[in-house]
């Protein structure tokens, strides 16, 4: 009776052993450090380790333009003013250059007639330029970009920003909004307050009763709105953003300043087009979002013909051909179920919004089922970037509240690295999904093999495994290597899937089927080699057992090495992961040990097993790799001599 409870207690024990993955916890961990560190080398800073597993199952991109598809380096390429146009010669921030009119220099009293309007720009702005320094190869901005590039500007004209900044004095801003669309900066002048604007041409015109003539002010009618308008629009068509500037003499004594008493009565200046170049890479990061099946938004509070000259650089595409646009206005004059409808779009331009337009953008993304990924670099983003499954902020020029509300941070402000923080979030998956479904394939193995002893002790055969050994599978054998796989490499066609349902868990009953069938044969083949080697070969009751040890570890590496790709085991890829084979010659080496050492295996109840005998539990590594790539070519064939479904039969 005491042999009984003796074996059925060793019996629940090998059992427990052979259920729980014990080194499975550590591994998710690792695979998700090691994802996170590789994408802090490629600029994105993971906030969020939960973030890493949303990421691949990303279906929607909401990204600002300015700044994250463009580079956020304003260069000033034209100036409109009293009906000329005039171009303004140099590149960046670097103050050399000409000012063109009619494809001539402008200089001597033709500048002096500009320098009215030039001036309202480099006073509307506090963003300066600094020359080249031992940390910028190059003129650099300081403050915003869009004001900076007035700073060239006004040098190229031949104004010195220094003495101005000292004539014309600081004395209050009214900062610009995403919903005003405009800033106004007062300084005081010779005893005056005057006030300076700048912001989108719609914007400005609509505070403006007045125009500059000659550097006097003359009444603005509605028709001299439309013809700036339209000029404005003629620019935008370009993929140039246009800044209007305007200004206005405050009555004396006025030391108080609202945004509502303030913003009215302004004179109409002028405009100036600026060029924010596409960043580099970008045209291909969008070529691979569409490529791995991601729908995207350009959210942005420019003109919607600037945003589209952008999109047709950056080869933004739809299903239809042109990409749809929609301005904030008309978004706001439709319903839920009508931007659900225009949201099912593959690509859509939203010019013009507000922060509160951008949050119900991501609302109803969410309603519909979209895992939404939106970038932010501002307070009014903060919703937004809450709101959503991952929230991307800005390094360079977001705000810290933006930063503390998102997910993923990105240190070089640039759309191509959100295309790649999604490819790692897909390979991360990835190979998380391969070490929990080899984990559970190895147990299922292990278990097999204890419940077909069981089986066996009915016919008067010992135990073909011990729980401690079936612990030292785990602990030598495997956990080296499954963790080696988290260092997999994306496959080629990652990037051309489309996004997993976010839902679907890895364990479903299609891998449930997979898992019994494989950890059945790893299983079988082990019991086999303890069958054949103690029983028929006649070796010893632990050499019997460390061939059944063996069978397991074997059929597991090639479950690993088959099962990792869904290409063939003799592919390229076999060999693109230097860390698992390490990994399979350090646990081969301890395997080694605890087998062949006698003062060493004696603790674990093994002997040594002969080089014939080895064939046995060899026998079981190959029936494995076998069965994995019969797999692979049964499907291979099912799948290029299935018939292609036409939409209407879908």
């Amino acid at each position: 009776m005491s042999g009984a409870i003796q074996l059925s207690f060793l019996f629940a024990i090998s059992i427990a052993a052979a259920c729980v993955p014990q080194g499975l916890p550590a591994q998710i961990s690792v695979a998700l450090s090691l994802g996170v560190g590789r994408m802090a080398k490629r600029n994105a800073v993971v906030r969020k380790l939960s973030a890493v597993e949303t990421l691949g199952a990303t279906t929607v991109i909401g990204s600002d333009k300015t700044g994250t598809i463009t580079k956020n380096e304003m260069t000033i390429t034209h100036g409109y003013m009293d009906g000329r146009v005039f171009e303004v010669g140099g590149e960046g921030y670097n103050p050399k250059g000409s000012i063109l009119e009619e494809g001539k220099r402008v200089s001597g009293g033709g500048l002096d007639t500009l320098k009215c309007f030039l001036l309202d720009g480099f006073l509307a702005s506090k963003g300066r330029v600094n020359p080249p320094d031992h940390s910028h190869g190059n003129w650099y901005a300081i403050g915003d970009p869009t004001e900076a590039a007035f700073t060239p500007l006004a040098i190229k004209a031949g104004l010195d920003p220094t003495r101005l900044e000292k004539e014309y004095p600081l004395f209050m801003e009214l900062p610009f909004d995403s919903d005003r669309k405009r800033m106004v900066i007062i300084r005081r002048h010779k005893g005056k307050m005057i006030g300076y604007m700048k912001g989108g041409l719609e914007s400005v015109l609509a505070v403006c009763t007045h125009v500059n003539r000659k550097c006097e002010a003359v009444p603005m009618t509605a028709a001299e709105k439309k013809r700036l308008m339209e000029k404005g629009d003629e620019f935008a068509a370009q993929a140039l953003r246009v800044i209007a500037l305007a200004y206005r003499d405050f009555p004396k004594g006025a030391n108080r300043f609202s945004v509502k008493e303030s913003e009215r009565d302004f004179v109409f200046a002028g405009f100036v087009t600026m060029l924010d170049p596409p960043r580099f890479g970008v045209k291909e990061a969008f070529s691979d979002a569409y490529d791995a099946h991601l729908r995207i938004l350009m959210i942005t509070g420019d003109n919607a013909l600037t945003a589209s000259a952008i999109a047709k650089r950056i080869g933004m595409r739809s299903e239809n051909g042109e990409v749809p646009i929609f301005t904030g206005d008309q978004m706001r004059q439709m319903s839920d179920a009508q931007l659900k409808r225009v949201l099912k779009s593959q690509s859509i331009i939203f010019s013009r919004v507000s922060p509160h337009d951008k949050y119900r953008i991501v609302v109803l993304l969410k309603q519909m089922g979209e895992v939404v990924a939106v970038t932010g670099d501002g307070v009014n983003d903060t919703l937004s970037l809450k709101k959503a499954d991952i929230g991307v902020a800005m390094g360079k020029v977001g705000s810290e509240v933006a930063k503390q509300a998102s997910e993923i941070v990105l240190l070089d402000d640039n759309f191509r690295t959100i295309v790649y923080a999604i490819r790692e979030g897909r390979t991360i998956f990835h190979n998380l999904r391969k070490n929990i479904l080899a984990n559970i394939v190895a147990n299922n193995g292990e278990l097999t093999c204890v419940l077909l002893g069981f089986v066996g002790m009915a016919f008067g055969l010992p135990a073909p495994i011990t729980a401690v050994q079936i612990l030292s599978v785990d602990m030598l054998a495997e956990i080296m290597p499954l963790a080696a796989l988290t260092f997999d490499p994306g496959e080629e066609g990652l990037m051309k899937e489309s996004p997993r349902n976010l839902n679907e868990h890895v364990l479903n009953w299609k891998s449930l089927r997979g898992l019994v069938f494989y950890g059945f044969w790893i299983g079988a083949m082990a019991f086999f080699s303890f069958v054949m080697v103690h029983k028929v070969e006649g070796a010893s009751l632990a050499s019997g057992r460390a061939a059944a040890y063996l069978g397991i570890v074997f059929g597991q590496f090639m479950n690993i090495l088959s099962a990792r790709t869904e290409k063939s085991f003799f592919s390229r890829y076999l060999f693109t992961n230097p860390q698992l084979w390490i990994s399979f010659a350090i646990s081969l080496a301890l395997i080694s040990v605890i087998i062949y050492v006698k003062s060493v295996s004696a603790w674990f109840g093994f002997e040594a097993v002969s080089l014939p005998h080895l064939i046995y539990p060899a026998m079981g590594g190959l029936l494995i790799l076998v069965l994995h790539e019969g797999e692979k070519l049964i499907k291979k064939f099912v799948t290029r001599n299935s018939p292609v479904l036409s939409e209407a039969e879908v």
